[in-house]
């Protein structure tokens, strides 16, 4: 007999559904939804504001609008590298901030994966974490190489 979920969650939401796939591993889709459900519950016990928007909250507070890809640069016989700068779609943004988040929760160690997760999200809420020093670094190189924004043709 399944479980009584006190949270329903709802799949056609994109931050659920993006959330449910960087968190699924070998088509393990019940589990995945186990750790949603239980991150969801525990920040709602210890935090008075609604669990999705203290997610919406990290997530805003972390996003980043512009990124760069790294081309090798097939002229010349000494490899260099170029940074083209290029903005992201809104969809990209939000799954390579969520993917960012989940990132810096699998490498802490020692707590259940949920608990992790509910962690990096406030501290992401609170303007608090390394994802935040890494995002000015990532702006910083994309403004050095904005020259090279001209050379993008990729989508």
């Amino acid at each position: 007999m399944a479980q009584k979920r006190l949270i329903k969650l709802d799949r056609k939401k994109t931050l659920i559904k993006i959330l449910l796939q960087f968190l699924m591993k070998n088509g393990n889709k019940n589990i995945s939804e186990l750790i949603i459900h239980r991150f969801l519950k525990t920040i709602q016990k210890n935090y008075k504001k609604n669990s999705k928007n203290i997610i919406k909250l990290g997530i805003c507070n972390t996003i980043r609008i512009v990124s760069f890809r790294v081309q090798k640069d097939k002229l010349s016989r000494k490899k260099k590298l170029k940074y083209i700068p290029y903005f992201l779609k809104k969809i990209q943004r939000t799954a390579l901030t969520i993917k960012t988040i989940l990132k810096a929760s699998h490498q802490k160690m020692k707590e259940p994966i949920y608990i992790k997760i509910k962690n990096e999200f406030i501290s992401a809420a609170n303007n608090k974490g390394d994802f935040l020093v890494k995002r000015q670094d990532i702006y910083n190189t994309v403004y050095e190489k904005k020259n090279f924004a001209h050379y993008r043709w990729f989508s």
